[in-house]
C-alpha cells in the first residue's frame, strides 16, 4: 500500500486544487506519482507530507519553485524555522494561491482596485515569474473575463484589472531589453483585437511572451476596426500583427474573420504576417499585403 493516495486526498489534505498539484509536478517536478491500471496518479504517504508541508511553506511567502525539490526533511525543517514569521496578512492566513486569486476576485468585486495593486505589487515580489504568469496573473485574467460573459463583471472591470496587469507585468521586463540589439532578422510585433472583440487576456499575454523573449511589441489595445488597425500597423511599421479573438454569439469567427482581414489587407502599406489567437483555420484567399497567417488555439 506505499502507492494507494489518489490526487483527490492529496488535494483536499493541502486545500490545493488538483490541476495545480499537476502544475507543481509537471512544472517543479515537485511529485513523482505512480499510475495505476486505468492511468490516474497515486501517490504515497510521503508524497501526502510533501503537499501539506509545500502548501503550508507557500502560505508563509515561499514560492513553488524555491521549494519543490527539496527532500522532506528539508520541508520540514523550514517548517520549523518559519512557525514565527506567519503573520498576520490576510493572504497568507487563508493560505496558498487559490485563496489569493479568491481573495483578488473579491477587490475587483467591491471596486477596491488599490488595494488590488497593493496585493499585487507584494505578491509579484514573493513569487518567480513563471509562478506570478501562469498561477496568479492568467488564472485571474481568464475568470474576470467569464464573469465578463457572466455579466457578473462589466467592461469596465475588466478593462481596469487588464491594465493593473499589463503595468505588472510590464515590471518583470528586464531593463536590459532596452538595450538589446537584434542579431538577424527583428520583427516588430502589433497586439490588438479585431472590432467585437473587448477580451485582452490573449494579447496582455502575448505582449508579456513577446516582452520576456526580448521582441518588440506595440500594444494598441482591444477592438480595433479592420481600416484604423491597417493604418497604425503600416505607421508603426510592425510586420507581425498577434489577434486576440474570443468566439462568442455576439462575434461569430467564421462569419467575421475573412472580411475583417480583407478589409484590414485593403489598407495595410506594408507586408505583413498575422498571427490569431483562439482561431483556426478558415482556408482564407490569398491577400495583397497579409501574406501568411498562423494560428494559435
Amino acid at each position: 500500500m506505499a502507492q494507494s493516495i489518489t490526487i483527490k486526498v492529496i488535494s483536499d489534505a493541502c486545500g490545493v486544487l488538483p490541476q495545480t498539484l499537476r502544475a507543481w509536478e509537471k512544472r517543479y517536478g515537485a511529485f513523482n506519482p505512480k499510475r495505476d491500471h486505468s492511468g490516474q496518479r497515486i501517490y504515497g504517504h510521503e508524497d501526502l507530507k510533501r503537499s501539506m508541508a509545500i502548501a503550508s511553506l507557500i502560505k508563509r511567502g515561499f514560492t513553488i519553485s524555491q521549494i519543490a525539490c527539496k527532500s522532506l526533511e528539508e520541508l520540514q525543517r523550514l517548517l520549523d524555522e518559519t512557525q514565527v514569521i506567519v503573520d498576520e496578512n490576510p493572504f497568507l492566513k487563508l493560505g496558498g494561491e487559490e485563496s489569493e486569486r479568491n481573495r483578488i476576485l473579491e477587490l475587483i468585486s467591491e471596486f477596491k482596485f488599490d488595494e488590488f495593486v497593493e496585493e499585487f505589487n507584494r505578491l509579484r515580489t514573493l513569487m518567480s515569474i513563471k509562478d506570478f504568469i501562469f498561477d496568479l496573473s492568467i488564472p485571474i485574467m481568464r475568470e474576470v473575463g467569464q464573469r465578463v460573459v457572466d455579466n457578473r463583471f462589466s467592461i469596465t472591470q475588466e478593462h481596469i484589472v487588464s491594465s493593473i496587469i499589463r503595468g505588472q507585468l510590464n515590471e518583470l521586463k528586464s531593463p536590459v531589453d532596452l538595450f538589446v540589439k537584434p542579431k538577424g532578422s527583428f520583427h516588430r510585433y502589433a497586439l490588438a483585437t479585431p472590432e467585437g472583440n473587448h477580451h485582452e487576456l490573449s494579447i496582455v499575454i502575448a505582449d508579456l511572451i513577446c516582452g520576456i523573449n526580448r521582441r518588440h511589441t506595440t500594444y494598441l489595445g482591444a477592438a480595433h476596426p479592420a481600416k484604423s488597425l491597417a493604418m497604425a500597423v503600416t505607421a508603426l511599421k510592425c510586420d507581425r500583427i498577434v489577434l486576440g479573438t474570443v468566439h462568442s454569439e455576439l462575434w461569430d469567427y467564421e462569419k467575421e474573420m475573412i472580411p475583417y482581414l480583407k478589409k484590414m489587407d485593403e489598407g495595410l502599406g506594408i507586408d505583413v504576417e498575422v498571427i490569431i489567437g483562439g482561431g483556426w483555420n478558415l482556408n482564407f484567399p490569398k491577400m495583397r499585403r497579409i501574406k501568411k497567417v498562423h494560428f494559435l488555439e
